[in-house]
C-alpha cells in the first residue's frame, strides 16, 4: 500500500457496503459508476478545484461500459 500511495498520492478510499453485494458477495456493475462518481468529486476537493468561484463540467458519456456476454459481465474500458 505504501508503495501505491507514492505512485499516486491522490487517491480516495471506498469502503463497500453490504447492500452493494449480491449473494455471492459479487459488487454489483451500476454501484462502479457510484464509485467514479465519489472518487471524482473527492479528486476535485483535494485539489481545491471546488472552491473556484465558477466551474463548469460537461460529461458525454462515461469512459467505460458494461456488457454481458454469454457466461459473464465484462467490463471495457473505452479509448
Amino acid at each position: 500500500m505504501d508503495n501505491f500511495l507514492k505512485q499516486f498520492p491522490i487517491n480516495t478510499q471506498i469502503v463497500v457496503a453490504w447492500g452493494e453485494m449480491d449473494a455471492l458477495q459479487h459488487v454489483n456493475n451500476v454501484v462502479y459508476f457510484r464509485y467514479f462518481e465519489t472518487a471524482r468529486i473527492d479528486f476535485f476537493n483535494q485539489i481545491n478545484l471546488l472552491t473556484l468561484k465558477t466551474i463548469v463540467f460537461c460529461f458525454t458519456e462515461p469512459p467505460f461500459c458494461l456488457s454481458r456476454p454469454k457466461h459473464k459481465f465484462a467490463f471495457h474500458w473505452r479509448h
